[in-house]
């Protein structure tokens, strides 16, 4: 999920950043704080993509649903639902997200206003998706 939903969001530079300092144990306050705010837009952006696969389990026989271990599973209906509802909230804190990094803008040179400063096609795309029009 962090690939396909936070990367666009930070774009290559800065997102390479946080993931090196993340792998060297160095992680910058203002990087810590960014991490902060990331994670429940990823939690449910996560969450999202799981659901679907939620019923399902591998086994030797192959890919089966699991209909019980103390539980009945739920309706493809049901999970459409939750699925809608995980998205909401998605959205949601991406557009808390994107308020945070406009407003500490100085925090993070690497991100600017939605676009690394050397611009690639993830940046052009994410300016005209779903993102900019709740900023």
């Amino acid at each position: 999920a962090q690939n396909f939903y936070i990367r666009p969001i930070l774009c290559d530079l800065l997102y390479t950043e946080l993931e090196n300092q993340i792998i060297g144990a160095s992680v910058s306050t203002a990087n810590q704080t960014l991490l902060n705010e990331i994670a429940p837009c990823l939690s449910y952006f996560s969450l999202h993509q799981f659901l679907p696969y939620a019923r399902s389990r591998v086994r030797e026989q192959g890919v089966v649903n699991q209909t019980s271990d103390n539980g009945n599973s739920i309706s493809l209906d049901e999970i459409t639902y939750l699925r809608e509802n995980a998205l909401s909230s998605a959205k949601n804190y991406e557009i808390l997200l994107l308020r945070f990094l406009q407003n500490n803008s100085a925090d993070y040179p690497l991100w600017n206003n939605g676009c690394c400063n050397t611009c690639n096609t993830d940046c052009n795309i994410v300016k005209k998706s779903r993102l900019f029009r709740y900023v």
